[in-house]
């Protein structure tokens, strides 16, 4: 392999490695029945979260990552961190369900429909007369 030789450049070799340095660690403590998945070089990856919430995993060092953490109920909160950031120890700290922003789908439904109520109450009345005033044209 060292006897390779670049297809357009012959004076230099047909692969060179670059040496990613020591291994980043992605670390913290999430809600219990939190699920985490990063994403990194293309590839997901499921986080183990423990019994007590704590998370962590090693990850690529030099590469941008991004960590979603989903909790049934809730917004799912997305971290991302870029590659000249991942070395060392990504200390997410504690995350609590309070962190994330939860559903209101029950109370926007409803607000929706008396929105749509008050419109309708509004378009009702005009819609008649528009209809009275161009038959009589």
């Amino acid at each position: 392999m060292a006897d390779r030789k670049d297809s357009v450049d012959s004076s230099k070799p047909a692969y060179t490695f670059e040496w990613m340095g020591e291994a980043a660690q992605v670390t913290g403590k999430l809600p219990q029945s939190a699920a985490a998945v990063l994403l990194q070089a293309g590839q997901s990856t499921p986080l183990t979260v423990g019994d007590d919430g704590s998370v962590a995993a090693n990850v690529l060092s030099k590469t941008a990552a991004t960590l979603r953490i989903s909790l049934s109920g809730y917004y799912d909160m997305v971290l991302a961190r870029p590659g000249d950031q991942m070395t060392g120890t990504w200390n997410i700290g504690e995350i609590k369900a309070e962190d994330l922003p939860r559903f209101r789908l029950r109370a926007r439904l409803s607000s929706t429909w008396a929105i749509l109520n008050r419109l309708w109450a509004r378009i009702r009345p005009n819609a008649l007369s528009s209809i009275v005033s161009i038959t009589s044209i």
